[in-house]
């Protein structure tokens, strides 16, 4: 190998190297501080800063009463039954692999009899 080919496939596997491993100190030291950040908030008091959160918080409190369960429709346990039957039917298209037939013509032994005349 080229001794300049060398250098520059070292030089660049180190740079890529460097880039990586400065991307992700960027991203250790921003979630340090983050959990910092979100830690002296929460002793604080976690009080929410913003008006939204203020408000959901309240909201949350007023209405402590359980929410109503949704009950599942009648249909949909049949259609779920219907749709896993359906995918087990022997009938039904398949992904198998299409095999394909042995072909007995070759074209190189042929053509190297036509040329061998030729030549």
């Amino acid at each position: 190998m080229n001794v300049e080919v060398y250098s520059y496939s070292l030089f660049t596997t180190v740079l890529g190297m460097m880039v990586v491993f400065l991307s992700l100190s960027a991203l250790s030291v921003m979630m340090v501080v983050l959990k910092r950040v979100l830690s002296a908030e929460e002793k604080k008091g976690g009080r929410p800063k913003s008006a939204k959160a203020k408000a959901r918080k309240a909201k949350a409190e007023k209405s402590e009463q359980p929410q109503p369960v949704q009950q599942v429709p009648s249909w949909l346990p049949i259609a779920v039954a219907a749709c896993l039957a359906e995918e087990q039917e022997p009938e039904r298209p398949s992904a198998d692999p299409w095999n394909a037939v042995v072909n007995q013509y070759d074209p190189w032994i042929s053509a190297g009899r036509i040329s061998k005349g030729r030549v």
